[in-house]
C-alpha cells in the first residue's frame, strides 16, 4: 500500500511541474541618441501583487527578466547613474 500512495504523489509532482506558465521581458535600453546604456538597472513591478524582479543590463544595454507572471499589468522603471 505504501508503494501504491507513493507512485500516485510522484505522477502528481510529475503532471503539476508540467502546467506551470511564466512569462519574460527583453529590450535594449539606449539612451536619446540611440547609445545602448550598459550597466542601467531595469526593474520590473507586476502590479496585482506588488512583487518585484530586476536586472542590470549587459554591455550591449541588452536585459532579459524569465519567470514573471504572465498577462499584466507590468510597471517597469530603468535608472542609469
Amino acid at each position: 500500500m505504501k508503494n501504491l500512495y507513493l507512485s500516485i504523489l510522484l505522477l502528481f509532482a510529475i503532471s503539476a511541474s508540467a502546467q506551470v506558465t511564466t512569462s519574460s521581458i527583453s529590450g535594449i535600453i539606449s539612451d536619446s541618441k540611440g547609445e545602448e546604456l550598459p550597466g542601467a538597472t531595469v526593474q520590473v513591478v507586476y502590479l496585482p501583487t506588488n512583487s518585484k524582479a530586476g536586472v542590470a543590463t549587459n554591455v550591449d544595454g541588452r536585459f532579459f527578466i524569465a519567470n514573471l507572471n504572465p498577462g499584466g499589468p507590468y510597471e517597469i522603471t530603468v535608472s542609469f547613474v
